[in-house]
């Protein structure tokens, strides 16, 4: 595969669970098996997307503007922009938007998660 431009206006859009927010989609396929790249777009008051895992892919968020919440084997974590947040495979998680403004961040996944997404029961409070 040649090298590709792209850019967060020439995108994909999809829209995610729940009007949570849009996925900007990057890289996916085209040749680039080994990698997913997307911009998350969470709404201010969005709720969590669903606590899930992947089996086999690490995924990894850097914040570009907001405040990104996320909680990870039941942990909770609060990013501001610059923060990176490693969430490797097999690790349960969860995000939503943590502040008061849009939220976005950078989602890459290594492999892309396709077919490995397990739904398990949110942490309890």
């Amino acid at each position: 595969m040649p090298a590709s431009k792209t850019s967060i206006n020439e995108s994909k859009k999809v829209e995610m669970s729940n009007g949570r927010g849009v996925n900007h989609v990057l890289v996916e396929g085209e040749g680039l098996d080994n990698l997913s790249i997307q911009v998350q777009e969470f709404k201010v008051g969005a709720p969590f997307g669903k606590y899930h895992l992947h089996e086999r892919s690490d995924n990894v968020y850097f914040v570009l503007e907001g405040t990104i919440k996320s909680f990870v084997d039941g942990e909770e974590r609060l990013l501001s922009p610059g923060d990176l947040l490693f969430i490797p495979a097999g690790a349960a998680h969860m995000t939503t938007n943590g502040g008061d403004t849009v939220a976005r961040a950078l989602e890459i996944y290594a492999p892309p998660p396709k077919g490995d997404t397990v739904f398990v029961d949110p942490p309890t409070a």
